[in-house]
């Protein structure tokens, strides 16, 4: 306003515009990396727990290296001036040491195939189990999505079984022709994990154009709460708070254990993301700040974050999961290849009307924009219980 009052300018271009942002961007990241240095020189008792932990990385690691189900191992960064970002994990199991684990991985480094980065800190795919990978991902083994195993329920009337609360999954080495012939209705390809339920699947059908922005929004807004800068513990916001905040936008996600036979001591399908969020957030930062300023998608070819997440976080999370989208062949506001969706699921091919109850004739189309838990139609509650 000033520019325009005392030089006669005009409204800013958007060129000018893009150097404010890119501008602001860079004090942000400056500010953050100084902050973080300072921080570093606090008691514990100063700053949020999630910091003090380092978003949890440790518990992630030791769980990776002892016991990847085990929510029980958790871990501590300690110093170690060899180790990865100049630090290691200790790790332990309902109080009792049981050994060490590297802070991150660094063996299966891979340069982005379109030339958005190096991700150093790259994950190797269980391809045998998961139906997951990336262009020149490190694997098991077989190519990416390709795992001939199937996670299915006992039954072929969706609706029916929306009303057997005890009804679990289970994985099958077979086709989706031997399937369909054992009266078996597939829920993904691959292994069952914490995110194979009615539930969870409906979830990720309706909000299947919208996940990306609203888990951007929480992750943000939880990572704000915890900067140097903000010492109130009242302010801090907490794991619970992160999760209510993706639950109330719309991805009310299972936190019960429920894809679980044994649920005790296992992750949760919410446990799985919001994993994934805390990963992205200590191992993929700078390829992800970028969101704090413009949080909208970019194609994948071109979006660094999304990348860095595939390589780095991906392969921890189709392996807690089990279910996303891609496993469960619902197509999403992320393009992907065709051979990268499952072939043999329920939702294979998208079509809408598998969702439509016998007695209205509405269907559970996901909508343009996300819809929250309180909006959705009575009609459809039973997958949201």
């Amino acid at each position: 306003q000033s520019l325009t009052q005392k030089g006669g300018l005009g409204s800013p271009s958007p060129m000018q515009l893009a150097h404010v942002r890119l501008s602001l961007l860079h004090v942000l990241l400056f500010g953050l990396r100084l902050g973080a240095r300072a921080l570093s020189t606090l008691p514990t008792d100063v700053v949020s727990p999630a910091v003090a932990s380092e978003y949890w990385q440790c518990d992630r690691q030791c769980r990776g290296s002892y016991g990847f189900y085990e929510r029980p191992i958790t871990g501590a960064p300690v110093e170690q001036t060899t180790g990865v970002l100049g630090k290691a994990c200790e790790c332990e199991a309902n109080g009792v040491r049981i050994g060490g684990a590297p802070f991150a991985e660094t063996r299966y480094a891979v340069d982005s195939p379109t030339g958005a980065g190096t991700f150093e800190y790259a994950q190797p795919f269980d391809t045998v189990r998961f139906w997951g990978g990336a262009e020149g991902a490190t694997t098991n083994g077989p190519p990416i999505f390709s795992t001939p195993l199937l996670c299915a329920l006992n039954g072929t009337d969706i609706f029916a079984m929306s009303e057997q609360p005890d009804l679990r999954p289970e994985t099958y080495n077979i086709t989706a022709d031997e399937a369909d012939a054992a009266g078996l209705l597939v829920l993904h390809c691959g292994a069952c994990a914490a995110c194979s339920s009615l539930h969870d699947l409906a979830v990720l059908f309706m909000e299947r154009n919208s996940t990306g922005e609203l888990v951007t929004k929480c992750s943000t807004a939880f990572a704000l709460a915890q900067t140097p800068f903000q010492k109130e513990p009242s302010a801090w916001q907490s794991v619970d708070d992160l999760k209510q905040c993706i639950a109330s936008g719309g991805l009310d996600l299972s936190d019960d254990g429920r894809a679980w036979a044994q649920p005790e001591g296992k992750p949760t399908c919410m446990d799985c993301w919001v994993d994934n969020v805390f990963t992205d957030r200590v191992l993929c930062q700078e390829e992800c700040l970028d969101r704090f300023i413009n949080p909208g998608l970019k194609p994948y070819e071109e979006d660094a974050c999304l990348q860095c997440d595939e390589y780095t976080a991906g392969p921890a999370f189709i392996r807690c999961a089990g279910l996303n989208r891609r496993s469960a062949g619902i197509l999403s506001d992320i393009p992907r290849e065709a051979a990268a969706t499952c072939p043999s699921a329920y939702l294979s091919h998208e079509v809408e009307s598998k969702f439509r109850l016998p007695d209205t004739g509405d269907s559970a189309s996901a909508p343009k924009s996300r819809t929250p838990k309180s909006s959705r139609s009575a009609r459809y509650q039973r997958f949201f219980n």
